[in-house]
């Protein structure tokens, strides 16, 4: 697949997912209190990773707010991919040099988001990503790590609306405190502690929605319709069974079938995170 560069970011995402969607598989397995959802695919070629590349910095140019196309006819071409790569290594950083805690705690967490988001955004191609129902507008991708607020919300449904609520942990040797950070984050909203975040959320979502969705985003409709997506990355070495009953998840008070436990397990995850950063710089200078 060829991509134009930054100025046609546009395009060249469109691109990106239509490779993504051929070359990323998923399969769903039914357990007695939760899904587990299997990815295949993400690091085994460097024509997914460019791609994840190229959406990621697709996401940072939208979290910044600027439309590229009107930058580049005021500017020029290279103003425009200067100012992207900028902002990109403002989030990555400007090379893979860059100190074992920072891509521990920072770096690799938000490509793991990331890449959760652009999974849930697939799903407009293949349900078996998000089967609750189809999505209809999700939330932006934090530029921080550090934001307080959930990884992910979504909006689903046709007949019925529901809210997905996505975290992303990428404990690569630990995956099992992923997954139990991530039911604790989940289980604020059963208590009704994130009801202020998801009215927000859907406030933005609000004016982009067919006029008939609009009017159905009344009350807590959350409350009687939501899944839960904890999402989790780890090295291959230290993954574990995915599909026994884990208490932290039987606890949170959905339908199994609403549960879904997303694992992706990794060869090598630290150089994966290292390719991909070298990938988005790449991109974002225009050097592709």
């Amino acid at each position: 697949m060829k991509y134009s560069g930054p100025n046609a970011l546009v395009n060249d995402i469109n691109l990106s997912l239509q490779t993504l969607h051929k070359l990323i598989t998923a399969h769903i397995e039914e357990c007695q209190n939760h899904r587990v959802i299997y990815l295949n695919g993400l690091e085994d070629s460097a024509e997914v990773k460019l791609a994840i590349a190229v959406y990621l910095t697709g996401a940072i140019a939208a979290c910044i707010g600027f439309n590229l196309e009107v930058r580049a006819a005021l500017f020029g071409e290279g103003k425009v991919e200067r100012e992207l790569y900028s902002d990109v290594v403002k989030v990555i950083g400007p090379d893979n040099n860059i100190s074992e805690q920072k891509k521990t705690y920072e770096r690799n967490p938000w490509l793991w988001e990331g890449i959760s988001h652009l999974l849930l955004h697939l799903s407009s191609f293949d349900k078996l990503k998000h089967p609750p129902a189809p999505i209809l507008a999700k939330s932006s991708i934090h530029l921080s790590v550090n934001d307080h607020g959930l990884d992910i919300i979504a909006l689903y449904g046709s007949k019925q609306l529901g809210i997905t609520a996505g975290e992303c942990k990428a404990y690569l040797e630990r995956p099992g405190d992923a997954i139990a950070d991530s039911a604790k984050k989940l289980n604020e909203v059963d208590k009704n502690l994130r009801d202020t975040e998801i009215r927000q959320t859907i406030s933005q979502f609000h004016s982009s929605l067919p006029p008939d969705i609009q009017s159905r985003l009344v009350n807590a409709f959350w409350k009687d319709e939501r899944s839960y997506f904890p999402m989790v990355c780890c090295d291959k070495n230290f993954s574990i069974n995915w599909t026994s009953n884990r208490l932290v998840l039987q606890r949170l008070q959905c339908p199994p079938g609403k549960k879904h436990l997303v694992p992706v397990t990794m060869r090598d995850a630290k150089l994966f995170f290292d390719c991909l950063a070298d990938s988005m710089r790449n991109y974002a200078s225009g050097n592709i």
